[in-house]
């Protein structure tokens, strides 16, 4: 085999040995953006259902008298403003 030839293959096995490298780099990169975004996901999801859950305790909690007074209190500023803009659109 002559050496130009030798020389070239040397040069597009050292080549490909780098996209290789690059492609496995990238693909590393790729998974730990997959497990990051699933580990967001899953504690905003958390979140949502701690805050779902919060609610609820407070829903069974209405025979505290300040939770009572305070959700008649709210119920009685939505009314308002529902009708509010029932008004505003007739």
């Amino acid at each position: 085999m002559p050496a130009s030839v030798a020389d070239r293959l040397r040069q597009v096995e050292i080549e490909l040995a780098e996209k290789k490298l690059a492609l496995t780099q990238a693909l590393c990169e790729n998974q730990e953006l997959v497990h990051q975004l699933r580990r967001s996901t899953s504690i905003a999801s958390d979140s949502d259902t701690t805050s779902i859950n919060s609610m609820r305790s407070i829903n069974n909690n209405n025979n505290n008298p300040t939770v009572s007074w305070l959700s008649k209190t709210v119920n009685t500023i939505k009314e308002a403003a529902s009708s509010t803009n029932r008004t505003k659109v007739n």
